[in-house]
């Protein structure tokens, strides 16, 4: 099973650092973390752009959602700060 990491405030929104998510792609972690972090993805299951996601330390738009993932693979999602 993948690992998927939680970044800074993410961790406490979770309530876990990390945790292991039986899922064969990419699409289907990011939908059952979407269902912990709500604003992860639009109404039309679209990453918002409020996090980034990464494989294997690789954005997951370089990969795509369809991305086939492998027991060892690491899935990091942290925030996007910004600023005004």
């Amino acid at each position: 099973m993948p690992i998927v990491k939680y970044i800074a405030n993410l961790k406490t929104r979770v309530g876990v650092d990390q945790e292991k998510i039986e899922a064969r792609t990419l699409r289907e972690v990011i939908s059952k973390v979407s269902e912990k972090v709500t604003d992860l993805v639009d109404f039309d299951g679209k990453t918002t752009g409020l996090y980034v996601i990464l494989v294997n330390d690789v954005d997951h738009r370089l990969l795509g959602e369809e991305y086939i993932l492998g027991d060892n693979d690491v899935i990091t999602i942290l925030p996007v700060i910004h600023g005004g």
